[in-house]
C-alpha cells in the first residue's frame, strides 16, 4: 500500500471513492479550525493539547489524500483549502511538538498544489459568527486594567514599623505610703506604717515604638518620663524625675483606613531619681543620726514596678501620619526611702514603698 509523507506523518493511501460534497464540506471545517486554533497558539490565547490537535491533523491528512487520489483537485475546491490550511499552519505546530522522524522515501503527490497563505481574519469569518484572534499589537490580558487588590489600601496605610511621640496628662490618683522596719542584732522593731496621699502629678512625655505583627496587633515597647508629685496630709510633697521603660501590647482595630479604636496594656519597671523635696528629706535624715555608728539614707535611684491598661482613639490626618488619644489607667509601686541605723552590732533598716493607681490622658502623634 502506497504512503504518503504529510507534515510529519505518514499517512496510507486507501483505496476509497471519490467523497462526496458532505464530505468535502468536513474537510473544510477541519480545515478552518485548524487554522483557528494555529492563530490563537501563536497568540498565547488558548492552552495547546498536542494529542488533540494531531488526531484532527491525520483525519484532515487522510481526507486530502483520498481526495487527491479519488477526485480532480480542481473539481473540489474544499480539498484545495484544506491542502493549503494543512501546508500553511499544520507543518510548523505539529512539527515543534514532535520528535524528529527518520527521513524515508515517499511518494510525490500526483498534482502538487502550491500553498496559499492564509487571509486575514475578519469578523464573521469563524464557526459561529466568533471574533477573529487578537492581533498582535493587543493583548487583552495586557491592556487590561489593574485591578486592586481587597484591603490593599488599608493595609498601606497602616505601616510596619510605627514611632509613637506622646504627652500625658495625669487626671487624678491616689496611694498607700507603707513603711517597715527590720532590725538586726536583737534590737526591737516597730510595727509598719501606712499614710495615705493624693496623687498631684502633673504629667509626663514619652515615646513609644510599636510593630505591626499582623493588621490588627501591634508589639512593642516604650518609655516615659514624669516627676511624681504627692499631697500627704495637705501638703505637697514633690519628687525628682521618674523613667519608665515597658513593653507594650496593643490590639488595633480600624473601622476605615482613617480611623481606628486601640486597646492597650503595658508591663514594665520604673527608675525615680532623687530630686526637689525628696532629695531635701534624705539630707535631713542623713544630718540627724551623725550619733550612731552608721546612718546612712539612700540617695537612690528608687526602682519600682509599673502595669496598667487603656484604651484609645487613632485618626489618620496625613499620608503616613496618625493622631491617637488614650485614656489609661496604671498602677504602680515603686520604693521612695531607705535608711539604715547600726550602733554596736545592732540596728534597724527603715524602708517605704510608695504603692497606688492614676489615669492619663495622653496625646500622641504616630510617624
Amino acid at each position: 500500500m502506497t504512503s504518503y509523507s504529510l507534515a510529519g506523518f505518514r499517512v496510507p493511501k486507501p483505496r476509497f471513492k471519490a467523497p462526496s460534497q458532505e464530505n468535502t464540506g468536513t474537510v473544510a471545517r477541519l480545515g478552518i479550525f485548524l487554522a483557528t486554533r494555529s492563530a490563537s497558539r501563536r497568540h498565547g490565547d488558548m492552552a495547546h493539547d498536542n494529542k488533540t490537535f494531531s488526531s484532527l491533523s491525520s483525519i484532515l491528512a487522510t481526507f486530502l489524500v483520498c481526495g487527491s487520489a479519488a477526485a480532480d483537485p480542481s473539481e473540489t475546491p474544499a480539498f484545495a483549502v484544506g491542502r493549503a490550511v494543512l501546508a500553511a499552519v499544520e507543518a510548523p505546530a505539529v512539527s515543534a511538538t514532535l520528535p524528529p522522524q527518520p527521513a524515508t522515501p515517499s511518494a510525490a503527490p500526483s498534482e502538487p498544489v502550491a500553498a496559499a497563505p492564509v487571509a486575514a481574519a475578519t469578523p464573521g469569518a469563524f464557526p459561529g459568527g466568533a471574533n477573529p484572534p487578537p492581533t498582535a499589537g493587543h493583548d487583552p490580558m495586557r491592556d487590561a486594567p489593574a485591578m486592586a487588590l481587597p484591603g490593599a489600601a488599608s493595609q498601606a496605610a497602616y505601616a510596619t514599623f510605627v514611632p509613637v511621640l506622646k504627652i500625658g496628662s495625669v487626671v487624678g490618683g491616689s496611694g498607700t505610703y507603707t513603711t517597715e522596719c527590720k532590725s538586726f542584732g536583737g534590737v526591737a522593731c516597730g510595727s509598719s506604717q501606712d499614710t495615705e496621699y493624693e496623687e498631684k502629678s502633673v504629667g509626663g512625655l514619652g515615646v513609644d515604638l510599636l510593630w505591626h505583627t499582623s493588621r490588627k496587633l501591634r508589639l512593642g515597647f516604650g518609655t516615659l518620663v514624669s516627676a511624681p508629685k504627692h499631697a500627704i496630709q495637705g501638703e505637697d510633697f514633690a519628687y525628682g524625675p521618674e523613667v519608665q521603660l515597658y513593653g507594650i501590647l496593643e490590639g488595633f482595630f480600624p473601622t476605615s483606613d482613617s480611623f481606628a479604636l486601640t486597646v492597650r496594656g503595658q508591663l514594665g519597671g520604673s527608675m525615680l531619681i532623687a530630686g526637689e523635696d525628696h532629695r531635701d528629706g534624705i539630707d535631713e535624715s542623713n544630718n540627724a543620726c551623725t550619733q550612731f555608728d552608721k546612718c546612712e539614707s539612700n540617695y537612690g535611684p528608687f526602682p519600682g514596678v509599673t502595669y496598667g491598661a487603656g484604651f484609645g482613639l487613632n485618626f489618620r490626618v496625613g499620608e503616613s501620619t496618625r493622631l491617637r488619644v488614650d485614656i489609661f489607667g496604671e498602677n504602680y509601686a515603686r520604693l521612695v526611702a531607705q535608711t539604715t541605723v547600726a550602733d554596736a552590732g545592732s540596728g534597724v533598716e527603715v524602708t517605704t514603698v510608695a504603692s497606688g493607681s492614676r489615669g492619663w490622658l495622653m496625646l500622641g502623634l504616630e510617624l
